[in-house]
């Protein structure tokens, strides 16, 4: 199935539906709010928030290149080994600040509401019209993406905070059963990755925190 498809447009879009269907439990477990520092420096909610950040900014991005305002600069080579993978690799570059969740916290209130506006605009976009769609914008690391490679960056980065999220709340699990800390990484997520090293080296990306 070729990446800029229809099809492979819809399957993404599906795993985003998928994923906020499920976020709404992450958020109400009761470890959502506590930073567990040998996870991360991010909450369970800190992600979600940090996911939300670059979700508008892509949403944005996507409403660019529908309305002809697109460049015409190529994807590179290197980009579409990226966008080949499911997620985004856990790596050395960090998201810029304004896309950090704030220090004193997050609503929950707000983040669950900005998490259904964004369900439903991303729900009602139109996969055919998306892969018609002509153009590139620069995204910051990866460099010009287009409208398909902007609705998989949405998903593989909402597997990649996903997957610290569970690695936060097992850890914070773990802690509540009196075992040791799960650790920065679980095994599981070492796994993924090096699956996903095998399918392209230049993948390692902005993790967040």
């Amino acid at each position: 199935m070729l990446r800029t498809s229809p099809e492979a447009i819809a399957a993404d879009l599906a795993a985003l539906a998928d994923h906020y269907a499920a976020a709404p439990a992450r958020l109400a477990q009761p470890s959502a709010s506590e930073v567990r520092g040998d996870v991360s420096g991010w909450s369970v909610a800190g992600h979600a928030w940090h996911h939300e950040a670059l979700t508008r900014l892509i949403l944005a991005t996507l409403h660019r290149l529908t309305t002809g305002r697109g460049d015409d600069a190529p994807v590179p080579v290197e980009t579409e080994a990226i966008l080949a993978l499911p997620r985004i690799r856990r790596g050395r570059l960090q998201s810029p600040e304004s896309l950090h969740p704030p220090a004193d916290g997050v609503d929950l209130v707000v983040l669950a509401e900005t998490q259904t506006r964004h369900a439903a605009a991303l729900a009602a976009l139109d996969p055919a019209a998306l892969a018609a769609t002509p153009g590139t914008r620069p995204h910051p690391f990866f460099g010009p993406i287009d409208a398909a490679g902007w609705v998989h960056v949405a998903i593989a980065h909402a597997r990649h905070h996903d997957a610290i999220a569970a690695d936060i709340l097992a850890d914070a699990d773990a802690a509540r059963a009196g075992a040791p800390s799960a650790g920065a990484v679980s095994a599981g997520a070492l796994a993924a990755d090096a699956a996903s090293a095998g399918a392209g080296s230049a993948a390692a990306a902005p993790a967040g925190a």
